[in-house]
């Protein structure tokens, strides 16, 4: 049996003073004076700061300048680098076109790797692939590039140009080539300007996409021929303008009356990228592929040789577009005639 011992420490030593631990001093409390032990803005650092940003704001307004004036000058550069070769005025035979204009022979070296075999078969189908694209100084339309596209109504060529008047704003003209119209007379020619609403949704209102496809099928089946398309929607008043004056349409008025009452003129289109893109491919005269007699004096007026007029008339454009097919031949006098028409050339002459 264990023996009874005495407790280590009584019940009163515990609850003694003496065994409670010492009070610690209290903090201060918090005031006024504890903000300047806080971490103060170094003014050196914020004018650094500032200076910095004033600096990568310069570097942005400079680099920006730099960008405009080099469009400015030099234009849009070509896909592929050109290299002068010659000097080629009239007196060489293949410029019709502006034959009084001396126009400068580029030698294209592409960065894309070819074979030697694979370079003289692209020369000897397109002739002008390699050496023939002209890139006229002082023109605002310039060359980019060439291939061969297969669609719905055969294979074509294509060659995309950069096409600017005021060194700032560029559109992209297109040229659907079928065969190799370079030097050839009379070459049938459609000069087509863009429309988003029949070519892309299908829109009934006019008969625009049906003359597209109706032209490209005719150079297809000639074996030779050219079908320029431009980037001027509704006659030049672009797109949005275009959905304006089909909305006062709606309200009776007729394809011309429409932009006559929103203060747009019945038709501004230009035409001298058509003119500086038959001078690049060495085009010496055209049929062109129209019904539109304004668009006959514009190229006639930029020095086109335009043999005869093959007209482009859609046989069955619908109820909805026939409205505005008889719209244009009375307000703005286009051919109703689906013969290929001589003396309307002389007729139209400027």
């Amino acid at each position: 049996q264990a023996l009874d011992l005495p407790p280590t420490i009584s019940a009163k030593q515990v609850d003694s003073e003496d065994m409670r631990a010492q009070d610690l001093p209290m903090a201060p409390p918090l005031t006024s004076s504890a903000w300047s032990y806080t971490q103060q803005r170094d003014p050196v650092a914020s004018v650094r700061s500032m200076a910095g940003w004033a600096v990568a704001l310069a570097g942005v307004v400079l680099g920006a300048w730099a960008l405009l004036v080099r469009r400015r000058q030099g234009g849009p550069q070509p896909l592929m680098q050109a290299v002068p070769v010659k000097e080629r005025s009239s007196s060489d035979g293949d410029q019709s076109l502006g034959a009084s204009r001396r126009q400068l022979v580029y030698e294209f070296n592409s960065e894309v790797p070819k074979s030697k075999s694979v370079l003289e078969a692209t020369a000897l189908k397109y002739p002008a692939t390699l050496k023939t694209m002209g890139m006229r100084q002082k023109q605002p339309t310039d060359f980019v590039a060439e291939t061969l596209l297969p669609t719905t109504s055969g294979d074509y060529r294509v060659r995309s140009y950069k096409h600017s008047l005021d060194g700032l704003t560029y559109t992209d003209p297109i040229a659907i080539i079928c065969g190799n119209p370079e030097g050839v007379e009379c070459v049938p020619v459609r000069v087509h300007d863009a429309c988003w609403t029949s070519e892309v949704i299908g829109s009934l209102k006019c008969d625009c996409a049906q003359q597209l496809a109706q032209a490209m099928d005719y150079i297809r089946d000639e074996g030779c021929g050219i079908v320029i398309y431009l980037h001027q929607e509704g006659r030049g008043i672009g797109l949005a303008n275009k959905i304006a004056a089909y909305a006062v349409q709606e309200t009776g008025a007729d394809t011309v009356e429409a932009n006559r009452l929103l203060g747009l003129p019945d038709d501004s289109r230009e035409y001298t990228a058509v003119r500086d893109i038959l001078m690049d491919l060495g085009v010496k005269s055209v049929g062109l592929m129209t019904n539109n007699p304004r668009k006959v004096r514009e190229l006639q007026s930029l020095g086109i040789e335009v043999d005869k007029r093959i007209a482009c008339i859609v046989d069955d454009p619908g109820a909805i577009a026939a409205a505005y097919v008889q719209a244009k031949r009375e307000q703005m006098g286009h051919f109703a005639s689906d013969e290929e028409d001589v003396d309307v050339i002389s007729e139209n002459a400027p």
